[in-house]
């Protein structure tokens, strides 16, 4: 299987100084490749001194290569000096979330509004 049966990535042009950064389809091992690509690709200077809110309403399926991917995404935006907030996660994906603590590593809000608030503190 390869990256983009996984995971399709949309990022929007920033507003606020947030990138919206939209995830569809399964978000398994690969994605972390896919969304670093996507966010290089629609941005001016380097992707990890970002504010991004990943948003991931459309992701049908998560496994654990694709919460290390999220991990992995977000590491190398803190350690850029940038930030992720997740939002908008579908009920199914939120329980594997709870499961594993995501919360105490990623902010999760309920939707976008949230996360750019969030985000512009």
């Amino acid at each position: 299987m390869t990256q983009t049966e996984l995971v399709e990535i949309t990022v929007d042009a920033p507003l606020d100084d947030v990138c919206h950064v939209r995830a569809s389809g399964r978000l398994g091992w690969g994605s972390d490749v896919e969304i670093k690509r996507e966010l290089a690709r629609a941005s001016e200077s380097d992707w990890r001194n970002r504010a991004v809110a990943l948003d991931l309403a459309d992701v049908s399926f998560l496994d654990s290569a694709g919460i290390s991917a999220l991990l992995a995404v977000n590491k190398q935006l803190v350690e850029g000096g940038g930030s992720m907030v997740l939002c908008d996660v579908p009920p199914r994906i939120n329980q594997a979330f709870d499961i594993v603590g995501m919360s105490r590593l990623i902010p999760i809000v309920n939707n976008l509004k949230s996360a750019r608030e969030m985000l512009a503190s």
